[in-house]
């Protein structure tokens, strides 16, 4: 990704350039004259933050004279002329992770960074010529990445399709063939989580999903083979085939496996 090139100013006039924190007191970070005309690309905004990329932006967003109001997808931007509010709306299921609100004027542009799941603000302006006097507005960009608002539930997970003995709800996995079974957390199937097994290889393969991760425990990770699956639920803390928090497993020629996960399950908001 291209970085921020400065040609035009030291770094005392950035400081006096970078002008106008928001009403919620966000300060803004000025990148001046990163391109021509002192634009600034979601790209550029990204590195600045420390960040590999935002998922999404409205792209350059030009300004008309004086005030207006205006929908951009899921973002609502007003103006009246001088400075900026905006507010966000995710879809439902997803907050916003980080956002970035690129406000250009004059001959560079102010970056207002929100890391903390913010979803409104106002007062955000360009910065201010090297003579004090403000600019006119140019042009706005959003930037932003959504993840999924989990409540995170811990659960007992098991992998496989075959049904264990016993009071005590568990799974196996039939080692007979190749094949991929869902994870059941609390007896239901986890959207996207899967575990594989194959057969040529032996090998025992966990996939979370976006929906499950696995608890902060010394060993969250339990496997065991059987010849004969036993007649109850086994006791994962007794499993000696493999116990820690590795997703790949390396069998041991067994007929079954139980695969015992401590984890958290995603309850969407």
């Amino acid at each position: 990704m291209a970085a921020a090139i400065f040609t035009s100013c030291n770094k005392e006039e950035n400081i006096t350039l970078a002008s106008r924190t928001s009403d919620s007191g966000n300060t803004p970070t000025l990148l001046n004259d990163a391109n021509n005309g002192g634009n600034v690309t979601s790209e550029e905004a990204a590195t600045n933050a420390g960040l590999s990329r935002y998922q999404y932006t409205t792209g350059r967003v030009d300004f008309e004279n004086g005030a207006f109001s205006s929908s951009f997808g899921i973002i609502t931007v007003t103006t009246d002329g001088s400075t900026v509010s905006w507010s966000i709306n995710p879809p439902s299921g997803y907050c916003v992770e980080n956002m970035a609100v690129i406000v250009k004027g004059g001959r560079g542009a102010n970056i207002y960074y929100y890391n903390n799941g913010e979803t409104s603000d106002s007062g955000l302006a360009a910065p201010v010529n090297p003579s004090g006097s403000a600019p006119a507005f140019s042009n706005l960009t959003f930037c932003y990445n959504l993840v999924r608002c989990c409540d995170w539930q811990e659960e007992t997970a098991f992998g496989g399709a075959t049904a264990g003995a016993g009071n005590a709800w568990w799974h196996a996995i039939d080692a007979s063939l190749s094949r991929t079974y869902p994870i059941c957390a609390g007896q239901n199937a986890v959207p996207d989580a899967t575990v594989t097994y194959d057969a040529t290889t032996d090998v025992i393969t966990i996939n979370l999903g976006n929906n499950m991760q696995l608890q902060n425990v010394r060993e969250p990770v339990k496997v065991q083979g059987y010849n004969t699956l036993p007649t109850s639920r086994p006791a994962a803390g007794l499993f000696t085939l493999y116990k820690g928090s590795n997703l790949t497993v390396q069998g041991n020629n067994s007929n079954y496996y139980v695969v015992h996960l401590d984890v958290e399950v995603c309850d969407g908001n």
